[in-house]
């Protein structure tokens, strides 16, 4: 028979599955943060599960509210940028408004790849 300390040992050094740790995130934190203590610290499933959510949430907003809305919504929720567009010409109210809409569009879009990027440069310093 083998001894109960090594089975012990053994299952503490495997640690918890990708999956485990995502549902213990929220069901059992705690033994999430202690995998991650031990040096099991795999980050490709919650990056995946993000996209994947962060792609739904993209289609949800570009059917249901329109990404015109929502960079109307924007302008709207800075005067300072408001009163611009206000005082500007109808040709570069229109390439203003054609801008701000390929960068809101390409930032959803993009959204994976700049997070990448952000941590990346953050685990540099």
């Amino acid at each position: 028979m083998s001894d109960p300390e090594v089975q012990s040992v053994e299952t503490q050094s495997a640690g918890l599955s990708q999956l485990q740790r995502v549902v213990n995130t929220f069901t059992a934190p705690s033994k999430t943060f202690e995998d991650i203590k031990r040096g099991h610290k795999s980050w490709w499933l919650p990056f995946v599960l993000m996209a994947v959510v962060g792609y739904i949430l993209f289609a949800a907003v570009s059917m249901k509210i329109g990404m015109q809305q929502v960079v109307d919504n924007q302008i709207h929720l800075n005067p300072a940028q408001e009163e611009k567009l206000a005082q500007a010409s109808p040709e570069q109210r229109a390439l203003s408004a054609k801008i701000s809409f390929y960068v809101t569009e390409g930032v959803f879009i993009a959204n994976p790849a700049l997070v990448l990027a952000i941590v990346a440069l953050g685990s540099l310093a």
